[in-house]
């Protein structure tokens, strides 16, 4: 029986390694393709059976492909799933409208696509033979699932073969594994992480190289980020962003006393577990507290807008733990309110608002966050670090005794 073969087109040569390694160890052949013009030429010439199609695409776009081949009747036959991170209603709808016969988002479960795959060959009348040898991506680890893709890599969820746990693999982005710089940086995060042993800390477990890719093992968190609590939810309780933002500073107190400075606190970097722990993610902007670059390279600004300091915004010498307690001051106005303290459509204007913009007070916009907690937020908040909680200690100290005045009221 010939096996069921598969193109799988997308410009991150990670994700097609991953997909290549899962679904070649279920039975199917897999061919790749990283253009658009690539996988044009491989659906006329290889004769898959199906197609996975990422959207953004360099040279021809994704869409610009489903449309030639569901127009050539030598390939319009062949079933055409999409896999991109463009995941509105309205992308999803213009996909299925130019032709294509799926659509699953970024990031994706493998066992989901699995099924949907096998649906699609099913229907086709088409079955796939049995399992090859697992081609392996990264040495000792099994790769499920994609967990998500950020500046600098994506991540995906692993099993570490030798003690069958469940870790976090971040792999390294192709287009910036030549520049040594990056590559550099990208295992600099590494050893950073590994400076830290804190139950508020994502634990750092493994970094190397193997066949061009360059990874970094981490500790897996079951649960999600408060960044996609956000997405769904809109805002989270007062009750449990005291928590958070208290396991947090206790986080960020544990780097200070490491003389490592974040640069990038912000509900996409803070996990929360399936038990309430929450956990600093993402130390790919951190920095050394003495360390001469204060800004990015060549000097540039460093940090989200929504949650940046005004001193990173000057790319100021000074920059230090009391940064990360405004972007976590930032991150839990955004938390409790539904919204970041400032809002512009123009990165500028809203570099600016963090410069010199006056402040909000968070019980004015929602009456449901009390005086004292509003207080504590314009305190992290403060233009002057000066003004500020002087150290993320100190914050985690006034956050966790507003979260025990709060229960003990509750128990009232």
């Amino acid at each position: 029986m010939r096996q069921a073969r598969i193109l799988a087109v997308d410009d991150e040569e990670s994700l097609l390694l991953m997909l290549d390694s899962w679904l070649s160890e279920r039975g199917y052949d897999v061919v790749t393709a990283a253009s658009g013009s690539e996988a044009i030429r491989a659906a006329r010439t290889a004769r898959p059976d199906l197609i996975l199609l990422d959207i953004l695409l360099p040279g021809v776009d994704g869409r610009d492909v489903c449309r030639v081949l569901k127009q050539d009747p030598a390939t319009s036959y062949i079933p055409i799933i999409i896999l991109s991170a463009l995941g509105s209603q309205a992308d999803v709808v213009r996909g299925l409208e130019i032709g294509a016969d799926d659509y699953v988002t970024k990031p994706f479960s493998l066992q989901i696509l699995t099924a949907r795959i096998d649906a699609h060959l099913r229907r086709s009348g088409v079955e796939k033979a049995g399992p090859e040898e697992e081609a392996e991506v990264v040495p000792g680890y099994k790769l499920t699932d994609m967990l998500g893709k950020g500046s600098m890599g994506t991540v995906y969820r692993a099993t570490q073969k030798a003690l069958d746990r469940a870790v976090a693999v971040k792999i390294l982005h192709k287009r910036l594994a030549r520049d040594a710089e990056y590559v550099g940086l990208f295992f600099r995060e590494a050893k950073l992480a590994a400076q830290l042993s804190h139950p508020n800390v994502v634990g750092a477990i493994d970094a190397g190289q193997f066949r061009g890719i360059f990874y970094f093992v981490m500790e897996y968190v079951e649960g999600e980020s408060a960044g996609r609590v956000l997405e769904r939810l809109g805002r989270v309780s007062v009750d449990k962003a005291l928590l958070i933002g208290a396991q947090i500073a206790r986080a960020l107190e544990h780097a200070g006393g490491r003389g490592l400075i974040h640069r990038d606190v912000k509900p996409d970097n803070i996990l929360l577990d399936l038990h309430g722990t929450a956990k600093l993610a993402d130390l790919g902007l951190a920095r050394a507290a003495l360390s001469p670059d204060p800004g990015g390279r060549d000097g540039r600004i460093v940090g989200t807008p929504d949650y940046i300091s005004p001193e990173q915004v000057a790319v100021s010498d000074t920059v230090d733990t009391r940064a990360d307690v405004y972007s976590l001051g930032a991150s839990l106005y955004h938390m409790m309110v539904g919204r970041p303290p400032f809002s512009s459509d123009r990165v500028l204007d809203l570099l600016a608002m963090h410069a010199r913009g006056v402040r909000p007070w968070a019980g004015e916009t929602a009456p449901w966050v009390s005086d004292d907690v509003s207080r504590a937020l314009m305190t992290a908040m403060a233009t002057e670090p000066s003004d500020r909680f002087q150290s993320p200690g100190e914050m985690a100290g006034v956050l966790e005794r507003l979260s025990g005045a709060r229960r003990g009221a509750t128990r009232r």
